[in-house]
């Protein structure tokens, strides 16, 4: 992995520099703090200013795919992901929300 991240070659390059093999790259966010998020088939990683990598835990067992991430007012995150639409709080808690139901995973 390398040790700074550049975005000319676009996310393929992403995936090449900072990402684990098994894991592409579906979508991109920076937060208000300056952190990139990446969303992939492995789930959620966030690279800190520093660029240290580190994997985000949405809920027990294999991660779904993050198709989307934006973020909230309160600086939370929803995530569009092959589980559902996802919240995560600033404090880490993971609700997923269904049609009709919510599900609280942490």
């Amino acid at each position: 992995m390398a040790d700074t991240i550049t975005f000319s070659s676009g996310i393929a390059a992403i995936r090449k520099q900072i990402l684990p093999a098994d894991a592409a790259a579906l979508s991109l966010f920076e937060d208000a703090e300056r952190r990139l998020w990446i969303g992939t088939t492995t789930g959620l990683w966030q690279v800190a200013a520093d660029g240290a990598l580190a994997a985000v835990s949405l809920r027990s067992g294999r991660q779904p795919h993050v198709y989307a991430i934006a973020e909230a007012a309160d600086r939370s995150l929803w995530l569009g992901t092959s589980s559902g639409l996802m919240h995560r709080d600033r404090d880490g808690r993971v609700e997923r929300y269904r049609v009709g139901q919510r599900e609280v995973l942490s």
